[in-house]
């Protein structure tokens, strides 16, 4: 078993730096649960992962001087990988990655926020 952490905010930080993303995630959605359905439907399925299971995981950060600490939301996304598939590799900014902005969106994905 294996694991990437994908980052789709606009920066990662690597050591002490905050260094711009390789290749940032395009997420639509505005609350959480619209950015994880879209993150599935359109980013994952596409590349052929089929999606075992999803939870909301709470990610504790340092805080500043606002805040001792930050608790931010994160996904843990399972997905099994079909033999004929293969896996692109993990580009630089990637790994080892953490989320720590906010993205907004001003169109909702294809099919959310219709009646």
């Amino acid at each position: 078993s294996s694991g990437i952490n994908a980052e789709y905010g606009g920066s990662v930080e690597e050591g002490h730096d905050w260094v711009a993303q390789a290749e940032p995630l395009q997420i639509r959605g505005i609350t959480f649960e619209q950015q994880l359905s879209y993150f599935c439907r359109f980013i994952l399925e596409p590349m052929g992962f089929q999606l075992s299971y999803v939870t909301r995981v709470p990610y504790l950060c340092t805080g500043d001087l606002h805040n001792k600490y930050y608790s931010l939301s994160d996904a843990l996304v399972a997905v099994t990988v079909p033999p004929a598939v293969t896996v692109p590799p993990v580009g630089p900014g990637v790994v080892g990655a953490t989320n720590t902005t906010r993205v907004e969106m001003d169109t909702p994905p294809p099919g959310e926020g219709e009646e």
